[in-house]
């Protein structure tokens, strides 16, 4: 009898342990995939466009620089509705999503979510700055202290990047899921 409330013990407690295994490597799957399509596609939406208008300045630099007032005013505009909204709306999703069940879970989502923030951070001093620099209202001095500044960015970035990797590794290996990096 003792024998047979051993075995059932035991096989209660690997089936836990199982189901355990499954709901981390599920839910961070979930998550990933959440994260995916909600952060980063709009992340990359931001790249794109601002590579957009840096290719067309590239390609045509006599027009951008002839037209640079009309230039100028279109970037801002972009930089004032579209990455401020898209940021906003990043920012929103991750304050808004459901707290993860597991500990697994938790841990991966408020490291990708402490990065994403700093980046966050980051694009939105450096629009504010672009805008300040295209309509021409920056001292030497002010540029410099940006410069500090995102440096100071840069760093904590890649501080929260590299507590990211250090988890996203682990549960690779656990797990073979494959993270895809936030700042790709």
């Amino acid at each position: 009898m003792n024998k047979q409330i051993i075995m059932f013990a035991l096989f209660f407690t690997s089936l836990f342990i199982l189901a355990a295994c499954s709901s981390s490597e599920d839910e961070l799957t979930v998550i990933q995939a959440d994260l995916t399509e909600n952060v980063q596609e709009k992340l990359d939406h931001i790249r794109k466009e601002t590579l957009t208008y840096q290719d067309d300045f590239a390609k045509n630099p006599n027009d951008a620089v002839d037209n640079m007032e009309e230039f100028s005013a279109e970037f801002i505009d972009y930089l004032q509705s579209g990455v401020t909204n898209d940021l906003a709306e990043v920012e929103s999703y991750l304050d808004q999503y459901d707290e993860p069940k597991t500990e697994e879970g938790k841990a991966y989502f408020n490291a990708y979510q402490a990065t994403i923030k700093a980046y966050i951070l980051f694009l939105e001093e450096n629009n504010t700055f672009l805008i300040q620099l295209l309509e021409d209202h920056l001292t030497a001095e002010e540029i410099e202290a940006y410069d500090q500044n995102m440096a100071k960015h840069d760093e904590n970035i890649n501080q929260q990047l590299e507590k990211l990797e250090v988890l996203t590794e682990a549960y690779s290996e656990k797990y073979d899921i494959d993270f895809i990096d936030p700042l790709y």
